[in-house]
């Protein structure tokens, strides 16, 4: 009886002294769930403050942001979370899930920093809220703020890339009154020519050149939300941009503003498009028939308007970037139809061709190799339905067999019904045969007359092989010759090897097994053996392994 009180005993401290951790555990959990305030007593939470404000190389506003509490941001919290930048009189709000999309700030002791892409010119003050609207509850509530002077060192010029012309307000397409149910469709303005050059800043301030003189300024950043990111539109098609200005900008501000919207392809030299001027936020207008495929155009939406007292606003924002492509046709995806650099693909290696039909196009289609002087090298496929939209390759084979390992060619994909309906790609280099031993490892050791793996990648797929052994750097023997282009390993009786693999007849399955004595000599013990994987005809086309052992029995 003494021996079972003893146990009872026992069990009820161990669980008394369990209990705080379990209670601690679990309320930790529900701080990381949002849920209420823990039950133990003890309450951990989150503080959050704003160790930094600065400007980078390009003039543009970033912050860092830490939680320098015990406790953790519950996800509710932290979805409803926002931060909030006020320069100058400018003022923009950033969700949480934007500046911290890794859900780093949820974790005690992390910080993160965020780049506004706001390009200060001016010197201005700027500050920076965390937790703006107060959502989250922290150990201390008076610390979430922090306010800098900024003064800029850069240099008053356009982003590169983006587009740059003079705006005096006479010279602009002003806006044709609407007709009644069509208030969304101004006429487009007269085209020129971009700049060619890089990516362009996203919250860079619009040229200033012929707009009236002010006393100061205010940027304004726009949400430019449709088009949305990724979306498809078409050659000669309808575009509809929307966009809004920062909700704290003045509404009189805002209904005397007048808008300009472009459309450009980032990084490229060709024309960029004047699509509308005036003062609606919602536009509709033509896609220009005769530019160039591609999943690059941005949208551009700049703008001005003037206060008394000489205080002007200037509003810029750009959208996602998203696709403009034929209206009925064929669009290459992979390889892509335009690269700022040549690409490299390797011989034997497997690639995914890939298109894409659009409209109503439906013919079958035609894949084909060309030289980069767009003459036919081969056939890879005929009469494929367009709907299928990709095609296995591998690199350097055709109807008519191997490429010639170094050239430059293209990707053409057409119509079987008509020629003229074609995408072709940017061009690529095909690269020798690349091999790679896996096995033997350098350095190992194989017992003579054991079974062991030889294996491989590379090759091109479509000249057979000869796989050798070498000892001291110099050939010792083959151990397969004529070996199926197919093959990536090879069964290996140590010491003993040469099989002619084309006498079989082709008649082995899985990895073959060499078999025969190599001269009739056994092999000596030694530990600089060495072997080559080669193309049969194709001495300089090769791989060797590192040194291995071959040990007595």
């Amino acid at each position: 009886m003494r021996v079972s009180r003893f146990f009872r005993s026992a069990i009820w401290l161990f669980f008394i002294l369990l209990l705080p951790g379990i209670l601690f555990a679990a309320d930790q959990k529900k701080m990381e769930k949002g849920g209420p305030a823990p039950s133990s007593g003890i309450i951990l939470r989150p503080d959050l403050v704003v160790d930094r404000i600065w400007l980078d190389s390009r003039c543009a506003v970033n912050f860092t942001i830490r939680n320098a509490g015990p406790g953790v941001i519950g996800e509710s919290e932290h979805a409803r979370g926002m931060v909030r930048v006020l320069i100058g009189k400018a003022q923009k709000d950033y969700p949480f899930k934007v500046v911290d999309s890794g859900n780093d700030l949820k974790k005690p002791g992390k910080s993160i920093s965020f780049n506004t892409q706001v390009i200060l010119e001016d010197p201005a003050q700027v500050k920076v809220t965390v937790d703006a609207d107060g959502v989250i509850p922290e150990t201390h509530e008076g610390n979430n703020s922090r306010q800098e002077q900024l003064t800029p060192g850069c240099k008053k010029e356009a982003p590169l890339g983006a587009p740059t012309r003079s705006t005096p307000e006479t010279s602009q397409p002003q806006a044709t009154q609407p007709k009644m149910g069509t208030a969304q469709r101004p006429t487009a303005g007269p085209a020129a020519t971009m700049d060619p050059g890089g990516m362009p800043s996203r919250m860079q301030a619009p040229p200033r050149a012929g707009l009236p003189a002010a006393k100061e300024d205010i940027h304004v950043p726009i949400d430019v939300f449709e088009p949305r990111a990724g979306a498809l539109l078409h050659q000669g098609g309808e575009i509809t941009v929307r966009w809004v200005v920062n909700p704290g900008t003045p509404a009189n501000v805002v209904r005397h503003s007048q808008f300009v919207v472009d459309l450009y392809e980032e990084n490229s030299p060709h024309d960029w498009h004047s699509l509308y001027s005036g003062q609606y936020r919602v536009v509709t207008a033509t896609v220009p028939a005769g530019i160039p495929d591609s999943d690059r155009y941005i949208i551009k939406v700049w703008g001005w308007a003037y206060e008394p007292g000489g205080i002007r606003y200037l509003f810029e924002g750009y959208s996602h970037r998203f696709r403009i492509g034929r209206a009925n046709g064929i669009v290459l995806v992979h390889p892509p139809e335009r690269s700022p650099t040549t690409m490299d693909l390797n011989m034997g290696r497997i690639y995914e061709i890939e298109w894409n039909c659009t409209g109503t196009f439906a013919d079958p289609v035609d894949v084909k190799v060309l030289t980069a002087d767009g003459v036919n090298r081969d056939n890879l496929a005929l009469r494929l339905p367009c709907a299928n939209r990709r095609l296995t390759w591998q690199v350097g084979r055709g109807w008519t067999g191997l490429h010639s390992a170094d050239g430059l060619y293209r990707i053409r994909v057409e119509s079987s019904l008509d020629r003229n309906i074609k995408a072709e790609s940017a061009i690529f280099r095909i690269n020798p045969a690349v091999f790679a031993i896996s096995s033997p490892a350098g350095g190992v050791s194989w017992r003579r007359y054991s079974r062991q793996t030889i294996s491989w990648t590379g090759g091109d797929g479509a000249t057979r092989l000869r796989v050798a052994l070498f000892k001291g750097g110099e050939h010792y023997s083959d151990i397969v010759r004529n070996l199926h282009p197919s093959f990536r390993s090879l069964d290996w009786l140590v010491s003993y090897g040469y099989t002619d693999y084309a006498t079989l007849g082709g008649g082995l399955t899985g990895a073959p097994l060499a078999t025969g004595t190599m001269g009739g000599v056994v092999l000596p013990a030694g530990s600089d053996y060495q072997i080559k994987i080669s193309l049969e005809g194709s001495p300089s086309e090769y791989a060797m392994s590192g040194f291995f052992t071959i040990r007595e029995p």
